[in-house]
């Protein structure tokens, strides 16, 4: 592999070195400081814009990378650039917001966005008043240091550290049909969430995948430099936010990243170092991401009487589980609700999908018996349980409802929603809607089924 020489770190130590050495300047370097700093930000500057086709990195948000991260597509042009994402952001995936753009002198060359982008911005931006930070995203980066040949650009968020490593993109670079590799690529990985870790046939440990983390949990003997692995998606693989150090006996481990071989059904790592991730499900794994998703028959009761089993007549309807955060959550939808969606987590360690405290967006809420509403604001659907010794109605901070897979039989897949919490002899929950900051919106809540404690929900539906 051919060795690359970052130059640009060399100049910026050669004017902190002659910031330092006032006196030796004239004897040293022909221009002050000022001057050869103003010469290395117009050079970074004109390294960007020379990229005809622009630059494509992956962008990673939030502090220690935490949420993994994106593709993104940079292109300066002049005062401007132009900006798109492979994700939804302000904008729909691949769709380009331009702002302006400047190079700055900040403890080094600064790359600022200084005017609104609707890609960029989406990950800065404010989110709620409980949520200043949104997902703590930059939009102005420090210039670390560039490649030799001038084809790699390595930047680090100035507020939350996190490294942007951009490729000069070649000019037959199609960034559309990039975005669409990636996206096919990432979802045919939902029904993949766990692996075990092989090197050279012996196991390295059980890798859990969810959203664009991998949680690693070692097997004995062996150590890594974390077990958490942010990552962001390529279009046959994964690569490392960070490299992950693995070391044990044999010795040391370097990865970068892992690519899919879809011939034998397993990452392998892309230095060729015998490493493999095996698809493997843990002991009382219940169903893959993929395995939810789609129409379901609801059956379930409802009763408004709380200190009793259920005196409710059985009803069905139809519900529809889709895609919210891949591998992450489902919007669910339905005939028996009245609001557009509420949000469904899914455990991807354990195959199932649960319900705590639910996010509903933009829903217009009518407070029973009155005509004020709580309109087009987002709301939580918070879940309480029903006790069968007295009428009180019990909060669960700690538990919600978990959707039990019933094993296939008759061609009918089943599962049920039910709650672990026997401390008060539950024998149902009810749902109520709430603010975003936990203040009760209604007495109870009844989505059209005439009750509002439910003894059971079941989802079913043939296979």
């Amino acid at each position: 592999m051919k060795r690359k020489i970052y130059y640009l770190t060399g100049l910026l130590l050669a004017v902190v070195l002659a910031s330092s050495c006032v006196g030796m300047e004239d004897a040293i370097f022909d221009d002050s400081p000022a001057v050869r700093m103003n010469k290395t930000v117009a050079e970074c500057e004109e390294i960007l814009r020379s990229a005809s086709n622009g630059w494509l990195g992956n962008y990673y948000p939030e502090v220690n990378y935490a949420i993994g991260g994106y593709a993104m597509h940079f292109k300066f042009e002049g005062k401007n650039v132009t900006i798109s994402c492979e994700t939804q952001t302000n904008v729909a995936p691949g769709v380009e917001a331009t702002s302006e753009w400047k190079m700055e002198q900040s403890q080094g060359p600064v790359v600022s966005i200084n005017t609104y982008n609707k890609v960029l911005n989406y990950f800065s931006e404010v989110k709620s008043s409980s949520d200043t930070d949104g997902l703590a995203g930059d939009y102005e980066f420090v210039v670390v240091s560039i490649s030799e040949d001038k084809n790699e650009i390595t930047l680090r968020g100035k507020k939350r550290g996190n490294v942007l490593k951009l490729t000069r993109c070649a000019n037959d670079f199609n960034v559309a049909a990039y975005y669409a590799d990636v996206s096919q690529f990432a979802d045919s990985m939902i029904d993949y969430p766990t692996f075990e870790i092989n090197v050279n046939g012996v196991s390295y440990g059980f890798a859990a995948i969810a959203q664009r983390k991998m949680t690693i949990e070692w097997a004995e003997g062996i150590t890594a430099s974390t077990t958490d692995v942010p990552f962001g998606y390529t279009q046959d693989g994964i690569m490392f936010a960070q490299p992950l150090t693995i070391s044990a006996q044999a010795g040391d481990i370097v990865l970068d990243g892992l690519r899919w071989n879809s011939a034998s059904e397993e990452y392998t790592d892309s230095q060729n170092l015998s490493i493999a991730l095996k698809p493997k499900f843990p002991d009382g794994f219940q169903l893959t991401y993929g395995s939810i998703l789609g129409d379901w028959v609801i059956e379930y009761d409802a009763t408004s009487a709380g200190n009793s089993a259920s005196n409710g007549q059985r009803k069905t309807g139809h519900v529809t589980f889709t895609r919210n955060v891949l591998g992450v959550s489902y919007w669910l939808s339905g005939d028996v609700f009245d609001f557009p969606a509420m949000e469904v987590k899914y455990d991807a360690l354990k195959g199932c999908m649960y319900i705590v405290t639910s996010y509903i967006p933009d829903f217009t809420f009518t407070y029973p018996g009155t005509n004020a509403s709580h309109i087009g604001k987002d709301c939580q659907l918070r879940i309480y349980f029903a006790g069968t010794k007295s009428t009180n109605i019990y909060t669960s901070t700690t538990s919600g409802l978990i959707g039990t897979w019933n094993n296939d039989e008759g061609g009918e897949r089943v599962m049920t929603l039910s709650n672990y919490v026997s401390t008060y002899d539950f024998f149902g929950f009810y749902l109520r809607v709430c603010d975003m900051a936990g203040a009760s919106l209604s007495t109870n809540y009844t989505p059209n089924v005439g009750g509002y404690i439910f003894s059971f929900i079941k989802f079913k539906r043939t296979i």
